[in-house]
C-alpha cells in the first residue's frame, strides 16, 4: 500500500510541477506579446525599427518560445495573434532579425510533417 500511496503522490506532483510550467509559459508569451501587439497595432514593419537591439531580442525570445510552447496556444486567439507576430518579424527590414524567424518555421514544418506521419500509422 505504501508503494502504491508514493506513486499517487509522486503522479499528482509530476501533474502540478506541468500545471505550473503551463502557467509560467503561458505568462512568459504575455510578457512579450504586449510589446509585440502594441507594434502590431502601429504597423508590421515597425517591430524593431527603433531599437534594433531590442527587436532582435524580442524575436529570438519569441521563436525559442515557440519552438518549445506554441502547441499551448492551440484553440486560442493567442495562436493567431502569435503567428502574426513572427511573419511581421519574418518581414522585418532588417535582414539579420527576418533570418531569426527561419528556425520557427522550420520547426513547424517538422511538426507537420511528423503529425502527419503519426496520424497515418494510428489509421
Amino acid at each position: 500500500r505504501t508503494q502504491v500511496v508514493q506513486q499517487v503522490s509522486s503522479a499528482a506532483t509530476v501533474e502540478t510541477d506541468i500545471e505550473n510550467a503551463k502557467m509560467a509559459a503561458r505568462a512568459m508569451f504575455e510578457a512579450f506579446s504586449g510589446p509585440c501587439g502594441e507594434c502590431l497595432g502601429q504597423e508590421y514593419l515597425s517591430l524593431g525599427l527603433e531599437n534594433i537591439e531590442f527587436g532582435t531580442l524580442l524575436c529570438e525570445t519569441m521563436v525559442i518560445w515557440g519552438k518549445n510552447h506554441v502547441k499551448l496556444l492551440e484553440g486560442s486567439e493567442h495562436l493567431n495573434l502569435y503567428l502574426r507576430m513572427v511573419i511581421a518579424f519574418m518581414q522585418h527590414p532588417n535582414i539579420n532579425i527576418a533570418l531569426i524567424t527561419v528556425d520557427f518555421w522550420i520547426f513547424l514544418v517538422r511538426e507537420s510533417l511528423v503529425g502527419d506521419t503519426s496520424e497515418a500509422a494510428a489509421k
